[in-house]
């Protein structure tokens, strides 16, 4: 007569291939929230490279946050490029920080996004260059072309960088 039923080895398999599938489902829903959580920084990152952009707009045009301090990378394949494992640009967030004019650093301008100028806590950071440019090719230097980069690091703990241009006309 034979016996109807599962053996103790096989429930004992069947359990360990159920609890890898489910582990295998877990990590997907670990990675699919942290991609989900990188994929609202760089709206923010965006954000925060607009704000400094329209703060620039009121500066006064000899404020020396706006000064060309490398004019050898005026090139746009020299003011563009940028990379944000090792970070350095002609102004970085510090000058917002040494009292000009009232202008706060990135983690007071936008309600709570966390970024930190002073290095403790890197989440977002901005950085520019500046170039003045004769457009007129008249020998006068009559526009500043400033290129905006804000860092951030993902959760993964890889470092990214988007970038924005915007000019200042000195006439």
């Amino acid at each position: 007569m034979k016996e109807r039923g599962l053996t103790l080895i096989e429930i004992l398999v069947s359990m360990g291939v159920l609890a890898f599938g489910l582990l295998a489902l877990l990590n997907l829903n670990i990675a699919t929230v942290k991609i989900n959580a990188s994929g609202s920084d760089l709206p923010t990152a965006m954000i925060l490279a607009e704000d400094l952009a329209q703060q620039m707009k009121t500066w006064n045009i000899n404020d020396t946050r706006l000064n060309d301090t490398n004019p050898g990378n005026n090139d746009p394949g020299d003011i563009t490029n940028f990379d944000p494992s090792n970070p350095s640009a002609e102004h970085s967030e510090e000058e917002l920080l040494s009292g000009y004019n009232g202008i706060v650093p990135c983690a007071l301008s936008y309600r709570g996004i966390l970024c930190s100028p002073d290095g403790t806590n890197p989440y977002f950071r901005r950085f520019w260059n500046v170039a003045d440019l004769d457009t007129n090719n008249d020998g006068i230097r009559d526009t500043k072309l400033i290129v905006i980069f804000v860092v951030f690091t993902t959760a993964s703990g890889f470092p990214i960088s988007t970038m924005i241009t915007t000019s200042l006309s000195l006439l």
